[in-house]
C-alpha cells in the first residue's frame, strides 16, 4: 500500500470513529434525558369556574305554644312546609309557596270556666283550621259533644259527621267520585271529588275533598279541601292539596 492509499484509509477510519462517537453520545442523552411529567391540577372552586353550586336551604323552625295540650311545630325548608301538632295529633306538610301557615281555633260550650256545668272539659276545643296565607286548606274536626249548635256552612263542617272510619267513607259515597286509598304513612284517604258545590249562596266548580278519620284522638274528623283556595281565586291547585294528603300522619 502506498502512501496516498494509506492516507485514503486514514480519513475513512477517521470519519466513522466520528459517526460512532455521535451515535454514542445521542444514545447517552436519550438515557439521560429530562423526565416529562402532568401539569399539576389546580383545585378550583366550582363557583369560579362557572360551575352551578349545591347549596342547602336553611331551615326556619317555629314553635307555637298551645297551652297544657302540647305545641305546634312549623319548620320551612326549601319548597316544603311541614307541620307536627300535639294539640291535634297529626303531622303534615304544603308547598311553602301557598303561604304562611297558622292555626284557628274554635272553641265550643265547654270552654273555661262554663266547662263543668256544661259537661265538657276545661279545654274544649271544636276545630282546628289551618290556613296558608288566608286561606284554610285543612281542618280538624271534634266529633263528641263538644260543639256548639247550629253549625254546617262551611265546607269544613263536614268533618263533625266523622266519628268513624265508616262515617267517613259514607261521605265520600255521596259525592260525584270517591276514591279511597292508603297514602304513603299507612293513612286511609277518601278522595272526593264534586262537579259543583253551593256555599253562602255562591257556587264553585271542580273541588277536591280528602277525609280521613284519627283513632288516635277526640278531635279526629279531618278533611283537606281545595274548595277555599277556589273561593279566594287561588285556582284548583290540585297538585298541592294532593300532597297535603299524601304527606298526612298521626301522632301517638
Amino acid at each position: 500500500m502506498n502512501i496516498k492509499q494509506s492516507a485514503s484509509v486514514m480519513v475513512v477510519l477517521a470519519a466513522v470513529a466520528l459517526v460512532g462517537v455521535g451515535c454514542l453520545s445521542s444514545s447517552k442523552s436519550q438515557e439521560t434525558g429530562p423526565v416529562v411529567t402532568a401539569k399539576p391540577t389546580l383545585s378550583v372552586p366550582p363557583e369560579v369556574l362557572g360551575q352551578d353550586v349545591t347549596t342547602k336551604e336553611p331551615q326556619v323552625t317555629t314553635s307555637i305554644a298551645d297551652g297544657p295540650n302540647g305545641s305546634m311545630v312549623i319548620t320551612v325548608s326549601g319548597d316544603t312546609t311541614s307541620v307536627r301538632d300535639d294539640r291535634t295529633k297529626i303531622a303534615f306538610s304544603i308547598p311553602t309557596s301557598l303561604g304562611e301557615i297558622k292555626p284557628q281555633d274554635e272553641n265550643g260550650w265547654g270552654y273555661g270556666a262554663s266547662a263543668k256545668e256544661n259537661g265538657g272539659p276545661a279545654d274544649c276545643l271544636v276545630q282546628r283550621s289551618f290556613l296558608a296565607g288566608d286561606t284554610i286548606f285543612l281542618t280538624v274536626y271534634d266529633t263528641w259533644l263538644c260543639d256548639q249548635p247550629g253549625r254546617g256552612g262551611y265546607w269544613g263542617d263536614q268533618a263533625q259527621a266523622f266519628s268513624t272510619e265508616s262515617d267517613v267513607k259514607k261521605w265520600c259515597e255521596t259525592k260525584d267520585v270517591c276514591e279511597p286509598y292508603v297514602n304513603p304513612n299507612g293513612v286511609t284517604i277518601y278522595r272526593a271529588w264534586t262537579k259543583s258545590v253551593e256555599e253562602y249562596g255562591t257556587t264553585y266548580a271542580d273541588i277536591d275533598e280528602y277525609g280521613a278519620w284519627n283513632p288516635n284522638k277526640d278531635i279526629n274528623g279531618i278533611l283537606i279541601s281545595n274548595e277555599g283556595l277556589v273561593q279566594d281565586g287561588l285556582g284548583r291547585m290540585q297538585n298541592e292539596v294532593a300532597a297535603v294528603a299524601d304527606s298526612l300522619s298521626f301522632i301517638e
